[in-house]
Order: structure tokens, then C-alpha cells, then sequence
């Protein structure tokens, strides 16, 4: 068999130019990981013993009679891909690594109390509470207690201290701006009415219950788009818009580009 570069041996395996894939396991780890992924000579690859190979073979599925054997291996990377299937959560969430522990967190909210002081961690659980537009206040002043692990956060300590700051909402970093706008809204006692109107009709009545239904993130990413509204002199645009900027609100560049139509 001639010599071949990884690229082309992915690019050909993609392409169905190659479709025998056991003369290409002895080359290389690389090659062996692309082959597990494709779930093929599962036994001939785990005679390698490697724990990239075996993570990939988890994350995909497979091997799942040797789970109970690797939950304990050394190496954290078969740990955490184990813990990313939801596995052994009780045990996972006191294992020695904190990204293991943060895996466990992203397979199991409900753990997130648990968590120890690491990057990992932090990061989890503020992908968690502010990518759940039905996060509970509770959760949301939960994570703010959290030691900091992004400077962006300094000084958003608790959700009733940002609610009660009555600064003007230029002067506000757009996620403390959302935090703030998620707090009163959530507080807010809505009337029969409020209950009947869209978001947009809430938001052009200044009505703050209009982010009630939408993650902090969604409402980051409409406060950074208004920002660049406000920015170009397009807020009738922004307006008129809102329903489609609305609705592509958990992806700043979806929202961004339908953004850049009407500046255009």
C-alpha cells in the first residue's frame, strides 16, 4: 500500500474512494481515531489500548459492554466523555478533574450546586442558565455567587442588586443589561392583558416583560444588536425588524446578518 498523508486518506474515506479502512489502522493514532469514529474493526483498535480512540468510540456509542471498566480509567478524557453520556453522575461530580465534573453539570443541570471552583465549571453552568429562557431566579443568583472566571461579570454579584440599579441602560455592559432586564421581568406580575401581547408589542410599549420568555443570551445578543441600531441611526429598522431579529435571537451572527439587511 502506498504511503498516505492523513488529509487525503480523510478526504478519500469521505468521498467513498476508500472504503476498506484495516490497511490504514496500523499507520497512525489519527487514522485509528477516524476509523473508530466510523465504528469499524472496533476489536483490532481497542488492542491498541489508546484513550484517544476509546473517547471517540464512546462519544459515538460503541463499546458500550466495556463502560463499566472504564469509568475508573486514568486517563480524565474517557472519564468525561462518559460523563457527557450522563453516566454515573454522583460519582463523576466528586471525580479529581474538573472538567469531568463540568461534564456532569452539562448532562445533569441539577448538579450544579456541586460544583467546585474551576473554569470548567463556571463556564458550564453559565452556559446553562443563560441558555434556558425558563431559568428560575434562584438559578440565576445561584450562578452569580459563583467566584468570577470572566472579567465581564465583575461586580454582578446578585440579581436583586442589578435590579435595583437605576442607571440608564447605555450605561450598562449588555449582559448586566440583560441580567437586569431578566430580573424585573421575572419579578413582574403581568396583567390579563400583558399575557395576550407578543414581544414586540411589549417591547414598543416599554413593557419590560418583553425578554420574559428569552434566555439572557437571546437578550445579550438583542441588546448588542440594538446597540449597533442606535449606533447607525437604524432603530426604525430595528423596530420593524424585530420579529425576525427576535427570532433569530440564540445566534448573534444569524441576528447580525439579518441585521446588516436593512442597514445596507
Amino acid at each position: 500500500m502506498a504511503k498516505i498523508q492523513y488529509r487525503d486518506f480523510e478526504q478519500q474515506a469521505e468521498n467513498g474512494t476508500i472504503t476498506d479502512f484495516k490497511p490504514y489502522i496500523g499507520i497512525s493514532g489519527k487514522f485509528r481515531e477516524y476509523i473508530a469514529s466510523k465504528g469499524q474493526h472496533i476489536n483490532e483498535l481497542m488492542a491498541y489500548n489508546e484513550p484517544a480512540v476509546i473517547t471517540v468510540l464512546i462519544k459515538k456509542g460503541y463499546v458500550r459492554d466495556r463502560y463499566d471498566e472504564f469509568k475508573t480509567h486514568t486517563d480524565k478524557r474517557i472519564r468525561e466523555a462518559l460523563a457527557e453520556q450522563g453516566l454515573w453522575p454522583d460519582e463523576f461530580i466528586k471525580d479529581p478533574n474538573r472538567d469531568v465534573r463540568a461534564a456532569v453539570v452539562s448532562a445533569h443541570p441539577k448538579y450544579m450546586k456541586q460544583v467546585q471552583n474551576s473554569n470548567s465549571e463556571w463556564y458550564a453552568v453559565n452556559h446553562i442558565v443563560e441558555s434556558d429562557p425558563s431559568v428560575s431566579l434562584e438559578d440565576l443568583d445561584f450562578f452569580l455567587s459563583l467566584p468570577k472566571h470572566n472579567r465581564d461579570y465583575k461586580g454582578l454579584d446578585s440579581l436583586e442588586a442589578i435590579a435595583k440599579d437605576e442607571r440608564p441602560d447605555a450605561e450598562l455592559t449588555t449582559i448586566r443589561l440583560a441580567y437586569r432586564q431578566k430580573a424585573r421581568a421575572l419579578a413582574q406580575e403581568m396583567s390579563v392583558l400583558e399575557k395576550t401581547m407578543t414581544p414586540v408589542e411589549l417591547y414598543k410599549s416599554g413593557n419590560p416583560a418583553w425578554v420574559r420568555g428569552l434566555s439572557i443570551a437571546q437578550i445579550r445578543n438583542m441588546n448588542r444588536l440594538y446597540r449597533y441600531a442606535d449606533r447607525y441611526d437604524v432603530l426604525d429598522g430595528f423596530e420593524r425588524h424585530f420579529n425576525q431579529l427576535l427570532a433569530t435571537s440564540h445566534d448573534f451572527q444569524a441576528g447580525y446578518d439579518v441585521f446588516c439587511s436593512f442597514v445596507a
